[in-house]
């Protein structure tokens, strides 16, 4: 067959020919009720930009999985635009989420404070009543999930800082890998 999405003799697709953009993604945007949204499928083009319009269009949103699916980049890892601090707009408009799965940029040079002098304010500046309890984050780059990164301190532990205050109603029962323990970040 001549497609080259499915063409074995050539390998994998070229990741710039069949990612999906914030613009592919515009269509399913109209749809102002969506409250879960799986898409694995090569997310080379997408960014920021793409969770911030999904969290504005999608405030009933409740479950979110943006991942590469291993078909298009067969071994090789495809790099996202999304990163650590996209994830604000998410936090702030689509306060029913229950649960977020995403492939982000490496966050090995994530920094970010605690609001006590040691990094600058907390980013959250929103409050919602009713919150439902026991939000799960995954979050994945190329070196793995964050809870894999227990021990390193490429900036993991900072990121869990920083979902713990976006997300206030993340819990350790639903923190995979426990990154939380005890309601502070894993030590």
């Amino acid at each position: 067959n001549g497609n080259p999405l499915h063409d074995s003799e050539r390998g994998a697709p070229d990741p710039a020919s069949c990612s999906l953009s914030t613009a592919s993604l515009t269509p399913l945007l109209t749809y102002c009720n969506l409250s879960r949204c799986e898409i694995r499928a090569c997310l080379q083009s997408c960014d920021d930009r793409t969770l911030a319009a999904m969290a504005a269009a999608w405030p009933r949103l409740r479950c979110l999985v943006l991942t590469n699916d291993p078909y298009w980049y067969r071994g090789q890892y495809v790099h996202t635009g999304m990163t650590v601090r996209g994830l604000v707009p998410l936090a702030r408009h689509c306060p029913r989420l229950w649960f977020v799965c995403i492939d982000v940029a490496s966050w090995s040079e994530f920094t970010y404070g605690d609001g006590d002098g040691d990094g600058g304010p907390r980013v959250r500046d929103w409050e919602y009543e009713d919150l439902r309890p026991g939000l799960d984050v995954r979050l994945r780059h190329h070196d793995g999930y964050l809870h894999d990164l227990r021990h390193d301190q490429r900036g993991s532990r900072a990121v869990a800082k920083f979902l713990m205050d976006i997300f206030p109603n993340v819990s350790e029962d639903t923190a995979p890998g426990k990154w939380i323990v005890e309601g502070q970040v894993y030590e």
